[in-house]
């Protein structure tokens, strides 16, 4: 109905945009009713979502125009096809934790209209402003319906509103408006008429692509009255869409006005529920994180540092460790610093180890030095010089290192083991009347 330019203000110094009505409409005297209504609506919704209007006229040839604030930024439909087609710039800003808090924010925009009797009837994508700092503007309010009664609190004195109520008809995207809009009922339209279309908003933003197909406009309005699955993980898995925004989703597209949201602010603080959890996790990511990159340094410190000193270091590597793990179990990097505690070699044997490796060799030793004679002390046996052999100490034999036992006086046992079908154990035999002895 109107042609958005940019002009500039001279007695102020600034640019701003200028709505025209188009020129094929400028004697049409239902359109300039409505053209007119537009501007004084979101001139009277004066919130920090909805475009100031500046002024109101009319240009040499009897076109009506009205003049607002400029913006600057991206439609949310340019940053979901930009998201789709996976640009980098736009992945980078545009993070599902801002694109959530967008939304949160546009609801409470839309909750404010429905306070003041206003149902915008044509909330979409490319209706959503997102500023460069933080902004997030609902623009054309062309087709909103003033609803009657009590709550409503826009002056529309000298203006009929008759033809300017219709519903379904004006609704130019029917991929996002609710049954009972695609049915013409335009009696039952309220702010769950809202919910509906905030709904599908946030099943783009989760997936990427529409609840109902654009391309051809009989399917969507089938498409529409049939109810889709809205359930985000179903359609993109891809995305690892958490259950509480499948739940969302569902109840704010839900074919009965009945079981949606009751209002834009019960969908609002859904979502924001949904992001204090989000917040809780990120929270506990960044302690995590904290932890185990004391964990790594103490980790440094230990594979360069030696004696108690090291000991110490991976005791706090360990610590740190755990407390990240606490936090997130599946944090990569105290992962990384546990598996290199357990696996790096220190540059010191440890003096638990040490005390240990010591109480091992004692015990093997007193196992060789143990005699099958019976006699179980070391003194039992002496050593020879000269072969390098042992002596037992109880019948003076002597005999080789790999003999084990004494020939002489385990004689009998060597006999009843063989005779048992013992091992193929060996004696020593004299080499000589000297002393030593071979085997």
């Amino acid at each position: 109905m109107g042609v958005v330019q940019l002009c500039r203000d001279k007695r102020i110094g600034r640019d701003v945009a200028l709505k025209a009505i188009r020129p094929e409409s400028k004697n049409d005297k239902d359109r300039c009713a409505r053209f007119l209504r537009e501007a004084r609506v979101q001139g009277q919704l004066e919130h920090p979502g909805i475009v100031p209007v500046y002024d109101v006229g009319a240009d040499d040839s009897g076109a009506m125009f009205f003049t607002m604030k400029r913006l600057h930024g991206m439609t949310l439909s340019q940053v979901v096809k930009g998201l789709r087609n996976q640009d980098p710039a736009a992945s980078a800003i545009y993070t599902r934790r801002k694109l959530l808090t967008a939304f949160s924010a546009l609801c409470l925009t839309v909750d404010y209209a429905h306070s003041r009797g206003i149902v915008h009837r044509d909330i979409k994508p490319s209706n959503v402003m997102l500023g460069d700092f933080g902004e997030v503007y609902l623009l054309d309010w062309g087709i909103a319906k003033i609803v009657d009664g009590p709550v409503t609190t826009i002056d529309m004195s000298g203006f009929r509103t008759g033809a300017d109520d219709r519903a379904g008809g004006d609704a130019r995207d029917p991929g996002y408006i609710a049954p009972e809009q695609a049915y013409g009922q335009n009696e039952r339209l309220d702010a769950r008429t809202d919910v509906y279309s905030l709904g599908c908003i946030l099943f783009e933003l989760l997936t990427y692509t529409p609840l109902h197909p654009r391309r051809d406009v009989l399917q969507a309005l089938q498409s529409t009255t049939d109810g889709a699955d809205a359930r985000a993980s179903v359609r993109a898995p891809d995305r690892q869409v958490p259950p509480e925004l499948d739940e969302i989703c569902v109840k704010a597209t839900a074919r009965k006005q009945v079981d949606r949201y009751p209002s834009a602010r019960a969908l609002h603080q859904a979502v924001e529920r949904f992001l204090d959890g989000d917040r809780d996790l990120e929270m506990r990511h960044t302690l995590a994180s904290e932890h185990a990159a004391r964990a790594e340094r103490a980790v440094e410190r230990a594979l360069s540092a030696t004696g108690l000193e090291a000991e110490n270091e991976r005791r706090t590597a360990l610590r740190e460790v755990g407390h990240a793990l606490a936090f997130e179990p599946t944090n990569e990097r105290a992962l990384s610093a546990m598996h290199e505690v357990f696996i790096a070699p220190p540059r010191e044997v440890p003096t638990e180890v040490q005390k240990e490796l010591v109480a091992i060799e004692t015990g093997r030793l007193r196992f060789h030095l143990r005699g099958p004679c019976g006699v179980s002390s070391s003194a039992s046996l002496s050593r020879c010089r000269r072969s390098c052999g042992w002596g037992c100490g109880r019948c003076g034999s002597i005999f080789g290192c790999s003999a084990r036992r004494c020939s002489r006086c385990c004689s009998r046992w060597w006999r009843s083991a063989r005779s048992r079908g013992g091992g193929s154990a060996r004696w020593c035999t004299p080499r000589s009347s000297a002393t030593r002895w071979r085997c």
